[in-house]
This record gives C-alpha cells, structure tokens and sequence, in this order.
C-alpha cells in the first residue's frame, strides 16, 4: 500500500488585455510499500519513501484575436529518502504558439 498526500496552488493574473501571468507550486509526498516489486531485484525491497516539489512560472501573450504565444519555465526537485542515487532536480521549458479559428 502506497499513501500519497499532494498539496497545489495556482494563480493567473491578466496583468493587461494581451498578457496573462502565470505561476504555481506543488508537494506531493509518498511512502509505503509496493506490493511485489521485491520479486524483481534482490537489490530492491519494494519500499517508498519520497517528496517531490515543482513550481511553476509562465505568460501568455496575444499577439493577435487568434493568435497567442506562450512561455513556461518548471522546475522539480524529487528526494527519494531510501535511494538517494534516485533524488534529483530537472528544468523543463516549453514555449507554445496556439492559434483559435
């Protein structure tokens, strides 16, 4: 049995007509005990004991009626408590560019 507790928050601001701020954070924490993943590896006992963090920022501009693009920068950092060679952080950026018919 694996528990997991997940907290977020969000928010936008439409700061003028054409460009809306974006930003956001979320916690998720696990622990407990995959049912049978021991039986795979010798090397793993199938415990769970992890955090994960990522926040958020990102706008979106109109460029146009139908047209906006959009930027958003995640970052994540996940802490495995009982393997700690799996704890890391990673940076995703993506842009979009979307157009409504």
């Amino acid at each position: 049995v694996i528990d997991t507790v997940s907290l977020a928050l969000a928010s936008d601001w439409q700061t003028t007509e054409a460009l809306k701020l974006s930003g956001g954070y979320s916690l998720s924490r696990s622990k407990g005990h995959a049912a049978g993943f021991s039986e795979l590896s010798t090397t793993v006992d199938g415990g769970i004991d992890n955090v994960l963090h990522s926040a958020s920022v990102g706008a979106e501009y109109a460029l146009t009626k139908a047209l906006n693009l959009g930027a958003q920068y995640v970052f994540d950092h996940y802490k495995d408590k009982r393997y700690a060679a799996l704890s890391g952080s990673g940076h995703t950026i993506t842009t979009a560019l979307a157009y409504r018919f």
